[in-house]
């Protein structure tokens, strides 16, 4: 009998140290502040009832993981975006490390990559009165740099966009191109080059067909609720979490100027668009992209709005077309 306690007791101690282990856990109070001091925007902080909120992950093949959060105000805003987002590194142990140096990215993030050498890209587009490429790059996710781009690129004013890099193994090109795709232009360089304050970068007119990407290693695997996102590590049983976007039941209203089967017949419009003073985005639904102007919270001032927008440009046909949806924020 006494045997038997003891077996359960082990049983019961083994159980209950797995089920420690698992036991997810969030960013700690320290790093906490630390990046709700660097993200802070005027009202937008974390004593003012803003939350440190999940953006995008990658798994970085040292078996790390990488994540961008962001401060959610909970407020309705004139556009779907955060502020300004910043990397933080949780190990394969579960432990949350702060990066430096210029680590507060205020574009939208499109896609993040590693090199054949594990140097980490991270390719973003500034889409507020105009769209704008930016690339920051990582040797190891920790210290973050913004790259300095080919200049006299001349490619657009307003509108320009920048690919997916390629990656050789002694090299990187960057492709940047117009809305229409009328004027392509690239660069290359290596990547010591290409990481330093003054980068030599070579316009080429042959692009690689093909990119030698480094794997990510996947040991990171995430689930969601309605009200967070948590990551398991496959390997050492360690889980963190993150609070996702509030999601408000509010009803917002945003002028719809059109909805277009391809996204650049959109992006052609909205570049006419450059001279309102209202955000414009691209949303993507099941079959079209819709073409939207601002967010409103009342019917009157999205109406209001409108005939404005119609009375100021009597030639511009998609203004003219243009009509109030309403939707959820």
């Amino acid at each position: 009998m006494k045997k038997l306690l003891i077996l359960l007791l082990l049983s019961y101690t083994f159980s209950s140290s797995l089920l420690a282990k698992s036991i997810a856990q969030t960013v700690p109070p320290a790093l906490k502040q630390k990046l709700c001091n660097q993200l802070a925007n005027n009202a937008n902080r974390c004593d003012n009832g803003s939350t440190l909120s999940y953006h995008t992950h990658h798994n970085l093949n040292n078996g790390n993981l990488l994540l961008f959060v962001y401060l959610n105000d909970h407020t309705p805003k004139m556009y779907n975006r955060p502020d300004a987002v910043t990397p933080v590194i949780v190990d394969k142990l579960g432990r949350w490390i702060s990066t430096v140096g210029a680590n507060i990215i205020g574009e939208d993030i499109e896609s993040i990559h590693q090199d054949p050498h594990g140097n980490i890209w991270v390719r973003t587009q500034w889409k507020i009165e105009g769209v704008y490429p930016a690339y920051y790059h990582s040797k190891n996710g920790l210290s973050w740099k913004q790259t300095v781009l080919p200049e006299n690129r001349n490619i657009d004013c307003c509108f320009e966009y920048v690919n997916k890099p390629i990656f050789l193994f002694d090299s990187i090109t960057l492709t940047f191109k117009n809305t229409e795709g009328t004027n392509v232009k690239s660069w290359t360089t290596d990547y010591e080059s290409a990481m330093s304050n003054n980068p030599f970068w070579q316009p080429v007119s042959k692009v690689p067909s093909s990119s030698i990407d480094s794997l990510p290693n996947p040991s990171w695997k995430s689930s969601k609720t309605k009200s967070k996102i948590t990551f398991l590590n496959i390997y050492s049983n360690k889980s963190i979490f993150l609070p996702l976007k509030y999601e408000s039941n509010k009803k917002v209203y945003r002028i719809q100027v059109g909805a277009y089967a391809q996204k650049s017949s959109a992006q052609k419009v909205q570049k006419s668009l450059s001279n309102i003073p209202y955000f414009s985005q691209i949303v993507k639904g099941k079959k079209y992209n819709k073409l939207l102007i601002g967010e409103f919270t009342t019917l009157k001032k999205a109406k209001a709005v409108l005939t404005k927008l119609k009375k100021e440009h009597p030639k511009n046909k998609a203004i003219q077309k243009a009509f109030v949806l309403k939707s959820k924020s």
